[in-house]
């Protein structure tokens, strides 16, 4: 070994040992479930934004139904001094009536986009905690082996998931069940979801290959004419095979994907009613964005019985800047009604609670500014608001799709 290389194995050797500790950080300080994830709490004037009543109202209702954390500070008749939780708001919902929705089959929701940096699991985030609070039963599918969305939920995913814990005998077609992979949020009712870990990238290319090794050998006893015991395995439809098990269980199943094509990918993209697709307000995102409505239009053509119910747009980290206003009005001149009307603000409260590993929905008080807290709350309300009204019609609509091919 050379000098230079010797060099190098010493530095990647000083910055392994460096990564274990920093990994140990992150689970005592920031993610360990039983250190930090309790469940989110909310002031009467949240709770009526939440429930979309008015703060008159809900305050009313607070004090006739005796609801809240403190007796003393509920005589003060202050909205703030109402301190709520999701069975406060659950509470509050049946108070006016309002029940959730009986679905015979869960919405699948893929938000995808090849571009990175677009906000793909911060739209994932948002939506299944809001979906949650809402009282849909919501599970949230981890397909990206960064497993930023896992880490959200709690677990540390370099310490505390093995790739068994996650999807990757699913795509790979060793398991066709999800029932022992799908964990609780430790901190919100009405959510679950299936954890990923940096192993789990090792399910793409364990994919491809048994796909490939299938097509080869059937070549193969074709042209010599030996027998062989046919794999009808297809490396596309092994998470939609998975999810038809479940659906009667939950209201809205969310896929979250990685910013690359891959076996992952075209699981996610098959298995979808509804695809969302995140993108930022630039002309660098815009194009990359029209490469990928190409690759959808070309898997379209190639996978059997790929049918979207649903196809939306949401724009995200929106500055309403004369650039993005400009970069806006073209997008929505092409996409039409594709674009969701809302956009995910670009904001610092969020940023700022992402640091953390928490949604926007956890933090009662502003981090920062109330004023940009109070943004980012009616933004991500808004967008959120908008994508389960499509939800909703789609479970009026619901239709079963039947699977591609004869599943292995």
């Amino acid at each position: 070994m050379n000098r230079e290389a010797e060099m190098t194995m010493v530095q990647l050797a000083y910055l392994s040992k460096r990564a274990d500790v920093g990994r140990k950080f992150i689970l005592k300080q920031a993610i360990a479930p039983s250190e930090r994830k309790e469940p989110p709490r909310f002031s009467a004037g949240r709770a009526a934004e939440l429930i979309g009543r008015t703060k008159q109202s809900v305050g009313k209702v607070l004090k006739d139904l005796q609801l809240g954390t403190d007796p003393k500070m509920r005589e003060s008749g202050s909205f703030q001094s109402f301190n709520l939780s999701q069975d406060d708001l659950d509470t509050l919902r049946r108070h006016y009536g309002e029940e959730r929705p009986e679905v015979d089959r869960a919405c699948v929701v893929c938000v995808l986009n090849q571009k990175g940096g677009v906000g793909k699991t911060t739209t994932v985030v948002h939506l299944a905690m809001n979906a949650a609070l809402k009282g849909h039963r919501t599970l949230v599918l981890d397909l990206d082996s960064q497993a930023s969305f896992t880490c959200f939920m709690g677990p540390n995913p370099d310490v505390e998931v093995e790739y068994e814990e996650t999807l990757h005998d699913v795509i790979v077609g060793k398991r066709d069940d999800l029932r022992e992979l799908i964990r609780p949020a430790p901190h919100v009712k009405n959510l679950w979801f299936v954890p990923s870990c940096l192993e789990f990238n090792n399910a793409n290319e364990l994919a491809y290959q048994r796909q490939v090794e299938a097509n080869v050998t059937k070549v193969l006893a074709e042209k010599h004419g030996f027998e062989y015991k046919h794999d009808t395995f297809l490396f596309f439809n092994r998470l939609k095979k998975a999810i038809d098990k479940v659906r009667g269980e939950y209201d809205l199943i969310i896929l979250d994907c990685p910013p690359h094509v891959s076996a992952t990918t075209y699981n996610g993209a098959y298995a979808a009613d509804f695809l969302l697709v995140p993108l930022g307000a630039t002309m660098l995102d815009f194009a990359s964005t029209l490469r990928f409505i190409d690759w959808l239009n070309m898997i379209a053509g190639q996978l059997p019985g790929v049918a979207y119910e649903r196809i939306r747009f949401l724009i995200t980290n929106y500055e309403g800047s004369a650039a993005h206003e400009n970069s806006l009005h073209i997008i929505r001149e092409v996409l039409g009604d594709h674009l969701l009307k809302s956009q995910a603000l670009h904001s610092s409260e969020v940023q700022r609670a992402s640091h953390e590993l928490k949604s926007i929905y956890e933090v009662q008080r502003p981090i920062g500014s109330k004023d940009a807290w109070t943004r980012a709350n009616e933004s991500m309300d808004a967008v959120n608001d908008e994508v389960l009204a499509n939800v909703r019609e789609l479970w009026a609509a619901s239709k079963p799709r039947p699977l591609a091919g004869v599943a292995a």
